[in-house]
């Protein structure tokens, strides 16, 4: 892949700049005209009023959704159950053993050695596409997978369950992706408004190892590869395992709005304390839209949108530096 500008035709910290602009302008534009009133987004289903056309489902509203009141019970296998508590429990336990360790070695005062021109150079040639781990990204997406279609057998395998009853439904399938475009631009002001508050104690070790390795300018096959598993594979397991599984298992033992919150808090830490507090946002809107709309597709749409702006601005971020540094 060649960094910093393709075929001489943009230079890519430009074209990030203007990409990230596009879509901070666009989320505060919703906001204004949803008069800052979540709920806006994510309406009922498009009706036709008097014969004229039908709403968008950006221009209706919820009105009638309620947070606090007990849902249906839903007859959930106890082993799918069981397994996505594991599967959180692992990745809340991961994810605080790596953040610790990454702690530890900030610490270190090797850690804040200030480089020569010589050694920084070397890190820069070491971090040439040679160095990047294919193992670990086909690890990823095998895992991934096997989290989506495991879940997912233990779920209706026994045919207790339908798909249908926890909102995996293809029908007006336009509809569902819309709703999950709306709640994308939604999280957009909200997540940089977190970022730029948490600035100060992030850094690059405590990055998504994708991230980190975006940084390293790798090749178009491995990026590829990151793309897919950010923007397909995490989605699909990730909103099966958080919103549907684990929130709705919390609404019928609970009500909406501590199952929203509690899922919110727990997926965004499972990514990372430092980074995942920007997260929070992002997960409370898809919390929510999973509640009134009772779309899986809605929130895999969110969600892959969002992986794939980042990964997109990563990308060219890197481009930019690289091509910055000669």
């Amino acid at each position: 892949m060649k960094s910093g500008t393709v075929h001489g035709m943009f230079d890519a910290t430009f074209f990030a700049g203007v990409l990230f602009s596009a879509l901070l302008t666009a989320s505060g534009l919703s906001w204004l005209r949803w008069g800052f009133r979540p709920q806006q987004f994510g309406g009922p289903e498009p009706t036709a009023v008097d014969g004229e056309a039908p709403q968008t489902p950006s221009e209706t509203a919820i009105t009638d959704v309620t947070l606090d009141e007990p849902v249906a019970k839903t007859p959930w296998p106890p082993l799918a159950i069981f397994a996505m508590l594991f599967w959180v429990a692992f990745m809340a336990l991961e994810q605080t053993v790596s953040e610790t360790m990454a702690l530890v070695k900030s610490a270190e005062p090797s850690a804040v050695v200030e480089k020569t021109v010589e050694e920084t150079a070397a890190d820069t040639k070491s971090n040439s596409p040679k160095t990047i781990d294919t193992s670990t990204i086909i690890g990823s997406m095998i895992l991934g997978c096997a989290v989506f279609v495991g879940l997912g057998l233990l779920l209706f395998g026994s045919r207790r369950l339908r798909p249908e009853d926890v909102g995996i439904d293809a029908n007006d399938w336009p509809t569902q992706v819309a709703w999950g475009q709306q709640a994308f631009v939604a999280a957009i002001v909200p997540t940089f408004a977190l970022i730029l508050a948490t600035v100060w104690f992030r850094h690059r070790e405590t990055q998504h190892p994708f991230l980190q390795m975006v940084s390293s300018a790798p090749d178009q096959v491995p990026l590829l590869m990151m793309f897919f598993i950010a923007a397909v594979v995490a989605p699909l397991s990730e909103e099966l395992v958080f919103r549907v599984t684990l929130q709705g298992w919390l609404t019928e033992r609970w009500h909406a709005r501590g199952a929203i919150i509690t899922t919110a808090l727990i997926f965004s830490f499972v990514h990372g304390w430092r980074d995942g507090i920007a997260l929070i946002p992002l997960s409370l809107i898809l919390g929510y839209l999973y509640h009134v709309r009772r779309s899986y597709l809605a929130v895999v749409t969110a969600h892959g949108l969002f992986n794939a702006a980042n990964m997109a601005l990563a990308v060219l971020s890197a481009m930019g530096a690289s091509d910055a540094s000669g």
